[in-house]
Formats: structure tokens, C-alpha cells, sequence
């Protein structure tokens, strides 16, 4: 903690010593949680996964209580009911609204995944309802919501053999879930990062056949409306795959 606002040369230890070191503090028996939580954040950016070492005690908070999720929302993004035009810019909430960020988008940590990888889902269910709560009143519902169907894309198999546990498809599924099937489409759809591109388009067209798969999987469930974002997503990868042989012939 020392060495963060310490005057001494940052290359005098090596970024792969720090994060072996913090990687040691996370399975400590002994350890403070609370000082690793402070150590997790301070090294955020060291923690990206590339480098070997995640935020798992943040990761696991940010699972498992509502409250802390909501303050990163409420950090990264302005309320509705901000009528301020204008924010003066403080270099110090910045770095904090950037580490919010980064934690944010990194994160994939499904709530309700205990720690032997068994899913509550009635934990699930009262973890969404509370971050309705809290944000419909901060003004940041929309937005929290969008940030929760992002991480459903890590979502747990049904124990029935469907692809997606009922729990998270329900909730997917609901009326007033239109933000939460948005978030889970963008972050399905940029979940394929970097490819190599075929101008054969079959890569897409496959990808468009297996959402089809998925989208009539969860109708016949019962879950009409995550089946038409599905399908949405499928007749996307169909138009690119159209796009990359019109490119390459």
C-alpha cells in the first residue's frame, strides 16, 4: 500500500513480483480481507488476467453484495435525475471512476455462484431485486441492469440440461427486462474479440445457426422474448457474414 504513492523508482520491483505476491495475500489463511481488498484495488490494472493474477476478493464482493455494485455504478455513470450540466473534473474521482471501470468490465463472477460452484438461485434473485432498488432510486437503473445482463453471458447450465439455468432466463426473459437483454446481446456479441477473418463467412453463419439453436431452446422453455435476442443476435452474424463475402468476391 506503501508503494503506491511512494517517491521511489516503481521499476525497482517487477509488475510479475507484485501480482505473485498479491496472488500469495489472496490464499493466506490469516490474512486481513479487508487489507487485500485495499491491495486488490490499489494494483487493479496489474490484476487484468493476462498477467496471472485477478481481483478475486473484489470479483467475489462484487458478486455477493448489491450495495458495492450499485457504487461502482453510481461512480462510472451519471443519474437520471442529475440535472447538472456540467461536472468539474477532479483527477482523483477519474482514477477511481476508471478502476470502477476496469473492475466492472472484467468482472464474470455470475451472482449466486457459491464458492463450490453450485448456483443459489434464490441469492440470484434477491441480489437483482435489491440493485432494482437501490438504482430506480439513484437514478441508474438502465444502466445497472445493462452492467447485470453483461455477466449473464458466464451464466450456469440448467440442472434440467438447458444451456442457461431457468433462473437467469427468467429473469432475462422479463417484461420489464429490455436493458438486461440488451446488455447480455452487446456483451454476447463482443465476447468473440479478436478473430481471424474467413471470407467464406462461415465462421458467422455458424454462429448464427448455433443462436437459432439456442433462441428455439429457450421458446420451447417458455421464454418468448430472450428467444427473439437470440434470434436478433443470430440475423446479426447472418448480415456479417453477408458483409465479408460481399468484401472478399
Amino acid at each position: 500500500i506503501a508503494a503506491v504513492s511512494s517517491q521511489e523508482d516503481k521499476h525497482a520491483v517487477s509488475h510479475y513480483e507484485i501480482v505473485e505476491l498479491i496472488k500469495q495475500l489472496q490464499v493466506a489463511p490469516d490474512v486481513n480481507q479487508e487489507a487485500v481488498l485495499e491491495i486488490e484495488w490499489a494494483y487493479l490494472s496489474l490484476l487484468d488476467g493476462y498477467s496471472g493474477g485477478t481481483p478475486k476478493l473484489l470479483e467475489n464482493k462484487l458478486a455477493k453484495e448489491p450495495d458495492f455494485f450499485c457504487e461502482l455504478i453510481q461512480l462510472i455513470y451519471r443519474s437520471k435525475n442529475d440535472n447538472q450540466k456540467e461536472k468539474k473534473d477532479n483527477s482523483q474521482d477519474k482514477d477511481i471512476a476508471t478502476n470502477a471501470w476496469r473492475l466492472l468490465n472484467d468482472w464474470k463472477l455470475v451472482p449466486g455462484i457459491q464458492d463450490d460452484g453450485t448456483f443459489n438461485a434464490d441469492f440470484f434473485n434477491r441480489r437483482v431485486q435489491k440493485v432494482e432498488e437501490i438504482c430506480t432510486a439513484s437514478g441508474h437503473l438502465d444502466i445497472a441492469m445493462s452492467n447485470i445482463g453483461e455477466i449473464l453471458i458466464y451464466a450456469p447450465q440448467d440442472p434440467s440440461g438447458l444451456w442457461i439455468h431457468h433462473t437467469v432466463a427468467k429473469a432475462l426473459n422479463s417484461r420489464e427486462s429490455e436493458a438486461m437483454r440488451s446488455g447480455y446481446s452487446t456483451a454476447t456479441y463482443n465476447s468473440r474479440g479478436v478473430h481471424t477473418v474467413d471470407p467464406s463467412g462461415s465462421q458467422e453463419r455458424e454462429l448464427a445457426e448455433r443462436f437459432r439453436k439456442k433462441a428455439d431452446e429457450v421458446e420451447n422453455a417458455t421464454f418468448s422474448r430472450f428467444a427473439t435476442t437470440l434470434r436478433e443476435l443470430a440475423d446479426s452474424y447472418e448480415h456479417e457474414a453477408k458483409r465479408v463475402i460481399s468484401r472478399y468476391t
